[in-house]
């Protein structure tokens, strides 16, 4: 087991799947929030779903509508149950805190390159995430 420890930016428990992305990540249009559907064309997570992921991103992207857009996703039942990031911007760090699910930030080292997708990760209030 592999652990990580990150900035506490919404502190929090969750456990779930990794669902890892390359790039920068937008609440406004790279999901649906009716499904939890990724809908970014052309990427490897075309398709897959957010619901109960654990969402891994460098840092996110989009308007002000994104809070909105992730709160609707959980309102839906197919929203993320945390996020980590390499570099949280505080619009990401908003919606988190919009629907209060941990967000950790600042690992020491790429999170993004650490984890891969359906790695099961497991966050601790504290900052510490195990990873099976």
């Amino acid at each position: 087991m592999k652990s990580f420890k990150g900035r506490v930016l919404n502190p929090g428990r969750a456990k779930g799947e990794a669902l890892v992305f390359n790039l920068p990540f937008s609440f406004i249009g790279d999901m649906s929030p009716k499904t939890g559907e990724i809908t970014m064309v052309g990427h490897p997570n075309f398709g897959m779903s957010v619901k109960n992921k654990v969402l891994v991103f460098q840092t996110g992207r989009g308007g002000t509508i994104a809070p909105y857009m992730l709160y609707e996703a959980v309102k839906n039942n197919v929203g993320p149950c945390a996020i980590l990031c390499d570099n949280a911007d505080m619009l990401t760090l908003e919606c988190a805190l919009t629907v209060d699910i941990p967000i950790y930030d600042a690992f020491g080292e790429k999170i993004t390159e650490a984890l891969k997708n359906g790695d099961m990760v497991e966050l601790k209030p504290d900052g510490t995430c195990y990873v099976r």
